[in-house]
């Protein structure tokens, strides 16, 4: 991704600036009165990974979901989901 963009807009919108430059690569120019002043640019060296070590970092990180333990997670709060007691009574 390059792109060209005013100091306002990229003040309005930083945060979505940064993911776009952090996932997206590229540089974005930043301008102020037509002229370019600054480039944001992703910070070192790139990283990007296969869709193995994806599935192996998913798996390593989310553990508890793939063992089940999400579901009985679910049921143990669904059984202290309690309503509020109604104080007119």
């Amino acid at each position: 991704m390059d792109l060209e963009i005013t100091s306002t807009e990229a003040a309005r919108r930083f945060g979505d600036l940064l993911a776009e430059i952090r996932y997206g690569g590229g540089v974005a120019v930043i301008t102020k009165n037509g002229e370019p002043v600054a480039e944001l640019r992703p910070h070192g060296k790139e990283k990007s990974m296969c869709l193995q070590d994806f599935v192996t970092f998913w798996n390593e990180e989310h553990a508890s979901l793939t063992r089940g333990n999400f579901a009985d997670d679910l049921q143990k709060v669904k059984a202290a989901d309690l309503p509020a007691e109604n104080p007119w009574e």
